[in-house]
């Protein structure tokens, strides 16, 4: 199936910085199919040279030339106004790649060579166009870039996310999704519509490296997924009579207006998800972040703890513990030295009869502690 090119940006951003930090683990992952399926070429947009034709490769390139670190950003946030080069028709609704490095950091483009036409063969043809029309084919352009343009990476930011997704989460998920998306967020089943749209197995949509399902951007930039893809469904669904449904005709304008606003953010989403991959994680932030319902959290965590109480008496409360009255601590210690000193008399006096009065009080002793500790 085939992926869509900022699936691919994204896992190769992902993917390279893992690489970056621990070249070992290239096998790993190199042979994710999101890869296998693909055949990007890498050249120097200035002279036009072929640097790699290869994922594995070009992160070896860029390892060797001292790059630390890569991230994704919009195309307008380096060039505020139109590049042109030569013979290149540039893509500026895609993601560009940067390349950071202490003195020479670089921003990879997506570019596309215009049609060249050719008098001999009366025909026009793409140079370097590939043969394997099965196979996703990538043309990344390497441009210099100085320091100063590269916008700062900011940490993930609890306030970016929350503006939007508290307004999901009031305006559609409490009044119209409180069953319906109320999901594990640690499963795959996360990646959901957004990727169904573009007709892609979710095994086969690669994770962000090192996230292992953990990490807080993932999950969140996934659950929104899932909830637009409940929006968009329920858009474009009809009943029986092929009419709309009344109550979902009557929040139409509602609906979109959310849609539209995921969409405008979508890019920004998908930017702090990867560059934070594996840095932020979802245990540093509260519950009000995760999309399951919180009533449905607070369910399960309150159970959790009684059944963990039920296994575990020392783990209950303290003030769960009913303290025992002291005259009750009283009455138990002098039975227990009258009991002694009948014993010892009888013993001493070898008298039967207050032995048997010294087991007498021991058993009407322990039955009265038996009653007393019952309701503890």
């Amino acid at each position: 199936m085939k992926s869509t090119l900022w699936m691919r940006q994204l896992a190769l951003v992902s993917y390279g910085n893992t690489y970056l930090k621990n070249p070992d683990n290239l096998e790993k992952w190199y042979r994710h199919q999101i890869f296998q399926d693909s055949l990007p070429t890498f050249r120097c947009g200035i002279t036009k040279q072929l640097l790699s034709h290869s994922f594995s490769y070009w992160l070896s390139y860029l390892q060797q030339h001292g790059v630390q670190q890569l991230s994704l950003h919009a195309f307008y946030d380096f060039f505020k106004t139109p590049v042109e080069i030569e013979n290149l028709f540039i893509r500026t609704d895609e993601f560009v790649i940067v390349a950071h490095h202490p003195q020479q950091p670089n921003v990879w483009i997506i570019a596309e060579e215009k049609a060249v036409f050719d008098d001999d063969l009366n025909r026009s043809w793409i140079p370097d166009s590939s043969l394997f029309a099965d196979f996703d084919n990538d043309y990344y352009w390497q441009l210099d870039i100085k320091t100063e343009q590269i916008p700062v990476l900011h940490p993930l930011s609890t306030a970016s996310w929350q503006q939007i997704y508290q307004n999901y989460k009031t305006m559609l998920f409490d009044r119209s999704y409180g069953q319906k998306v109320s999901l594990d967020i640690t499963s795959i089943e996360c990646y959901g519509a957004r990727y169904r749209e573009h007709a892609y197995d979710f095994e086969s949509f690669p994770l962000l490296a090192g996230s292992n399902h953990s990490a807080y951007p993932s999950k969140l930039l996934n659950a929104m997924i899932q909830l637009k893809g409940y929006m968009h469904s329920d858009l474009n669904c009809k009943n029986e009579a092929s009419e709309w449904n009344e109550k979902l005709y009557e929040r139409e304008p509602e609906f979109r207006h959310w849609m539209n606003l995921f969409e405008l953010n979508f890019k920004n989403l998908i930017c702090m998800a990867t560059n934070n991959a594996g840095q932020t994680k979802f245990d540093d932030y509260p519950d009000a972040y995760i999309i399951t319902d919180p009533r449905l959290i607070q369910a399960n965590t309150h159970t959790d703890e009684q059944e963990a109480d039920s296994l575990d008496p020392l783990s209950a409360p303290m003030d769960a513990k009913k303290e025992q009255h002291p005259l009750v601590t009283l009455l138990i210690a002098i039975l227990a030295l009258l009991l002694v000193a009948l014993l010892i008399y009888a013993i001493a006096k070898m008298i039967v009869a207050w032995g048997f009065i010294a087991v007498l009080i021991g058993v009407v002793a322990l039955f009265a502690y038996a009653l007393l500790s019952k309701d503890k």
